[in-house]
């Protein structure tokens, strides 16, 4: 009974602040990535450098007109994954102009990934084929984003990106099977989502130990280049998350139509992150920089959200120990690991 009402407060919290978050990309007749570069100041020349602006604004295009056209449930979720990628990328550049060279530097380099996805068009299964082409690539740059920051990080970047690319892997493999599947079967062979829920639950947990840790463990003497760091790896996580709900949507598309099924513990599993992912997208969107005050305050709405998923997802899908972990046994699995001494966990040790 407990867990329901968990479940119920999560749902009905996540869906007010996804309404808000609907009206507010709403209440333009569509989203231009040109007007959002313009009215940050930028200029208007298509300079080689800023060439993933063509690219990012086919990739919206593109998925938003085909998700016109999914059904049922994959309509809701396509809407409000395409509503939360406006504003990642809107935000992404807003820190374009940062006077942080990290935030201007990883916030380009995360669009120029994005941009691969300019043929990301047409249906549902056309989505998810041309997703899957480039979908490694992307992790593999995203990678390199944040492998840049550790010397800001420590070691805990290395968790980081090992939970990256855990995600990144799993759902390729994913997709893979997926998409075979259709092929060969008429889509009817099941393959498990459950996997790539599991290891983006345990991408969530990394990030919730580097924002506890840094919220509670480390003093007052953090420099404004591990906060800035550690918002990059938010807006790489976020990312991740879009990737996740997008494909999510697209698969339930193809699979309304070839009436496929998908069990209830994976239904509502994946509408628990989609929710979560609502919230932090609008955190994130909250963020004033360089204001280390307004980072703080994302990471602790973050940790709440890790939170209340782990309790939900827990007790609805039944993950092992092992998978969904709370933050402080993250903390003491990587402090326990030999690696000695992080950067934001100077003097803790």
């Amino acid at each position: 009974m407990k867990l329901l009402k968990v479940l119920l407060v999560f749902g009905v919290l996540c869906k007010t602040m996804g309404a808000e978050i609907k009206k507010e990309v709403n209440s333009t007749v569509s989203f231009s990535v040109e007007k959002v570069w313009v009215s940050y100041g930028h200029s208007t020349c298509s300079c080689e450098d800023n060439s993933w602006r063509k690219s990012v604004q086919e990739f919206y295009d593109g998925c938003r007109t085909a998700s016109k056209s999914f059904r049922g449930k994959a309509y809701e979720v396509a809407d409000n994954t395409l509503d939360s990628m406006a504003q990642v990328i809107t935000k992404l550049i807003e820190f374009t102009d940062s006077n942080s060279t990290i935030l201007q530097s990883s916030s380009t380099n995360i669009l120029v990934s994005v941009s691969r996805n300019s043929r990301l068009n047409g249906t549902s299964i056309n989505i998810a084929t041309e997703f899957e082409k480039v979908f490694p690539t992307e992790v593999r740059e995203l990678i390199v984003v944040a492998n840049k920051l550790s010397k800001h990080i420590g070691e805990l970047a290395r968790s980081f990106t090992n939970a990256v690319r855990d995600f990144g892997t799993e759902l390729s493999k994913f997709l893979r099977k997926f998409l075979q599947s259709c092929r060969l079967f008429n889509c009817k062979k099941t393959v498990d989502f459950k996997c790539v829920l599991k290891k983006y639950q345990k991408l969530t947990n990394v990030v919730a130990l580097i924002d506890d840790t840094l919220l509670n463990k480390c003093g007052g003497d953090v420099s404004q280049e591990v906060y800035d760091s550690v918002l990059v790896f938010h807006l790489v996580y976020l990312y991740m998350g879009i990737s996740l709900t997008g494909m999510n949507s697209c698969v339930l598309d193809v699979l309304y139509d070839h009436k496929g099924y998908v069990s209830e513990g994976v239904k509502t599993c994946s509408l628990s992150f989609e929710y979560a992912i609502l919230q932090v997208v609008q955190a994130v969107s909250a963020v004033d920089t360089p204001s280390i005050n307004s980072i703080k305050g994302l990471l602790k709405v973050f940790v709440d959200i890790a939170t209340s998923l782990n309790a939900v997802v827990k007790g609805v899908l039944g993950l092992a120990n092992d998978v969904v972990i709370t933050v402080g046994d993250t903390v003491k699995n990587l402090l326990n690991g030999g690696k000695g001494q992080t950067s934001i966990l100077q003097g803790i040790l």
